[in-house]
């Protein structure tokens, strides 16, 4: 099977840095494949308007968040972009997408809207007590969910 789209999903973690290695050797072996990066900025989720009230900035906590999501998303945008520059030096190109919102939802979504044909993540990311010995709840997730292969490197 050719694979012409990888998704990558990218957290900054020692395995994801894997994954994406092992993503471009595959792909740079694949004529006219190319990587899609996908960074999640996963949302906190609890009731605001129950918690609207004024912080000492004089913000409320939805308008504080959202500030938050702001930098997270520019941070994940800038870290994907240099992890886009490592692909097309490696001759594959690579497009870069920055989504908020539960991270193995928003992954299958763009799984779907981008017609991978394989996944390719590391097997823990930064959430969590990743550094136990055992699959992340996202890579878990996605490898029960997606009907597309999945690989998952330790």
């Amino acid at each position: 099977m050719s694979y012409r789209t990888i998704l990558v999903p990218y957290d900054g973690s020692k395995p994801s840095d894997d994954a994406l290695d092992r993503a471009i050797e595959l792909a740079s072996s694949i004529k006219e494949s190319r990587i899609v990066l996908v960074y999640v900025v996963e949302e906190i989720s609890f009731p605001l308007s129950k918690y609207s009230l004024r912080l000492p900035s004089n913000k409320t906590i939805k308008e504080n968040l959202e500030r938050l999501y702001g930098a997270m998303e520019k941070d994940g945008l800038e870290t994907l972009e240099k992890k886009k520059q490592q692909c097309e030096a490696a001759g594959v190109p690579a497009k870069v997408l920055v989504l908020r919102g539960r991270p193995a939802e928003q992954i299958i979504s763009c799984v779907e809207q981008e017609k991978a044909d394989l996944v390719v993540m590391g097997s823990t990311g930064l959430s969590g007590i990743s550094k136990l010995k055992t699959l992340g709840s996202v890579s878990r997730k996605l490898s029960e969910r997606l009907s597309c292969p999945v690989i998952i490197v330790h």
